[in-house]
C-alpha cells in the first residue's frame, strides 16, 4: 500500500527482503498499519518522524520505537502547522529534533559507542542529548554556560 508501490515490493522481494506477518495475498486493511509499524520500529536503530497529526498512525511507530529502546528523531515544525503536531509532541516527550541525516548519523554513532553508553545509561533522552551537545562545546563555551547558569562545575572523575 499504496498501489503505486506494487513494483517496489516486487523488486524488494527479488533483490532484498519483504517482511510481513500476513500471507502475500492478504488485502490491505487499515488496522494492519500499526502492526507493520511495530516491525519497522523493531528492525530499526532509530526512527525518523517527518510529519503527522497527534492522532496519526505515526504515534504507534514512535511508541514502539521507545518501547524497544530505539531512538526517535523528529523534524522541526513551526507553531500551528498541523502536519507537525506529532513531531512537536514527540520532542516534548524526549525525542531528538534533527534537521539533517548527518545529525542522525552523528548521534547514533556517538551513542552506539559502548564507552558512551556506559556513561549515559542513567539519563533520559533529553538529558543525553544535552550532554552530547555539551561535550562538543569548547572549554570557553562551557565556562560561559557555567557563569550564566551559576551551576558549579564538577571535576571529571
Amino acid at each position: 500500500y499504496p498501489v503505486q508501490n506494487v513494483d517496489l515490493v516486487d523488486r524488494l522481494a527479488k533483490e532484498g527482503l519483504v517482511i510481513s506477518e500476513y500471507p502475500p495475498e492478504t488485502p490491505t486493511l487499515k488496522h494492519h498499519f500499526p502492526i507493520r509499524n511495530r516491525i519497522i520500529a523493531g528492525l530499526s536503530t532509530g526512527v525518523l518522524v517527518v510529519s503527522g497529526t497527534e492522532t496519526s498512525g505515526t504515534r504507534y511507530t514512535a511508541g514502539y520505537a521507545v518501547d524497544y529502546g530505539r531512538e526517535v528523531f523528529c523534524l522541526p515544525y513551526g507553531i500551528g502547522v498541523a502536519s507537525g503536531e506529532i513531531c512537536k509532541l514527540l520532542v516534548k516527550n524526549g525525542a531528538t529534533m534533527v534537521e539533517t541525516s548527518e545529525e542522525i548519523a552523528s548521534y547514533l554513532e556517538y551513542f552506539n559507542n559502548p564507552n558512551n553508553q556506559k556513561k549515559y545509561h542513567l539519563f533520559n533522552n533529553f538529558e543525553r542529548e544535552l550532554l552530547y551537545y555539551f561535550e562538543k562545546l569548547s572549554e570557553i563555551d562551557k565556562k560561559e554556560i557555567i557563569e550564566f547558569t551559576k551551576i558549579k562545575a564538577r571535576k571529571k572523575q
